[in-house]
């Protein structure tokens, strides 16, 4: 797939807009690698007393589509603090019938560097 992953500003999101994904599927990987493949996380802090890290991001397809996800790390106690344990992400989309592209593109990127 040619695609590429692009961060979501960080003033288009709002507190209100930081909830509008919902749970898709699983990727694993541990806090470091998430960082080589995504970048710094977009927040990095306990909210709601269930996530501790999340990146927020687009999948930018060759053919112009942009899919909105959110990886984060749900009911996991600070992913960042260990850096090197593998953890289960949560993949976060809108629209299920694009978790799919998601999980595979993401798992790829996995798989090639790790």
């Amino acid at each position: 797939m040619n695609a590429h992953l692009s961060q979501i500003p960080a003033q288009l999101i709002t507190e209100e807009s930081r909830g509008q994904f919902g749970f898709d599927r699983y990727i694993y990987g541990t806090y470091n690698e998430m960082v080589k493949l995504l970048g710094k996380p977009t927040y990095k802090t306990r909210i709601r007393n269930k996530t501790t890290v999340e990146w927020n991001l687009y999948l930018n397809l060759e053919d112009g589509k942009q899919i909105a996800f959110s990886i984060y790390d749900y009911d996991y106690n600070y992913a960042y603090l260990n850096k090197n344990t593998c953890t289960k992400f949560h993949i976060g989309i809108k629209s299920v019938s694009d978790g799919l592209t998601v999980h595979n593109y993401i798992n790829n990127l996995i798989n090639e560097k790790f």
